[in-house]
């Protein structure tokens, strides 16, 4: 991923550069269950309540924007503003967020996010596109699903089959939230609350799409990449690119 932008004020845990290698935010591909990984301005859909959950399971000291800004919503649209990496125990990186709907009563305001990895937790934050996608799958009651979700007591994850129990806001102060709203009842009989955003219909996985550059652009970028480097190989580097590709290879350098 690349760093693409800074802001100030970085929280204290993300003073550090270093990222390690086998960490979420390194991922060279996607996976087959979905989960947020952040990169300079996207448009996520954000979830004051998820974000409230996070903050206490997490017991981080950080403040939630709705602590100061009265009347937000269920769901905002923000845009990632400011992304900077660090290393603190698990990896983490901290998000600039801006609120770009002009409806809402945080519009124009920032607020930063110190973001760990989600391994037990429903993401706050989600891609926009996959937010609306799942909104319109609209689950309902008795319908069979799939969740990928720890095996208990053997610290691996897999999916689990079962079927929507029951649809309950999960706190009254967001009744419109779509945060943990679905009860799973899994075959085994167990029960647990996920986001739509977790669900994956029963049967085959289909991945999700995920935004990307279209393959044609792509491909021309690589091809005048390609073209750069045999160059910089003929006229003495003159761009400076083959001293680019040794820098970037360096430790201090990467995810940044």
């Amino acid at each position: 991923k690349s760093k693409g932008c800074n802001f100030p004020g970085m929280h204290p845990l993300a003073k550090k550069n270093q990222v390690p290698l086998n960490c979420w935010l390194m991922l060279l591909e996607h996976e087959d269950f979905y989960r947020y990984i952040p990169q300079c301005g996207d448009e996520v859909m954000y979830l004051p309540e998820g974000h409230e959950a996070y903050l206490n399971g997490m017991r981080l000291s950080d403040s939630c924007p709705c602590d100061r800004i009265k009347d937000l919503k269920a769901v905002e649209l923000c845009r990632i503003e400011g992304l900077g990496y660090s290393a603190y125990g698990e990896s983490c990186c901290t998000l600039a967020l801006k609120f770009i709907d002009d409806t809402s009563s945080g519009f124009g305001k920032q607020f930063i996010i110190t973001l760990l990895e989600l391994a037990d937790f429903s993401d706050f934050l989600v891609e926009r596109t996959r937010f609306e996608a799942t909104i319109v799958q609209n689950w309902t009651i008795r319908d069979k699903c799939k969740v990928w979700c720890m095996d208990d007591g053997e610290g691996e994850r897999s999916w689990w089959e079962g079927h929507v129990l029951a649809i309950t806001p999960d706190s009254p102060d967001f009744p419109e939230s779509p945060w943990l709203k679905y009860a799973i009842q899994f075959y085994d009989g167990s029960d647990f609350l996920y986001s739509p955003w977790e669900l994956h219909a029963a049967g085959p996985l289909v991945p999700w799409k995920h935004p990307h550059i279209d393959s044609s652009i792509r491909n021309k970028l690589l091809s005048a990449m390609t073209t750069l480097q045999k160059m910089s190989h003929k006229n003495q580097d003159y761009y400076g690119v083959l001293k680019l590709d040794t820098v970037v290879g360096e430790s201090d350098f990467i995810n940044r």
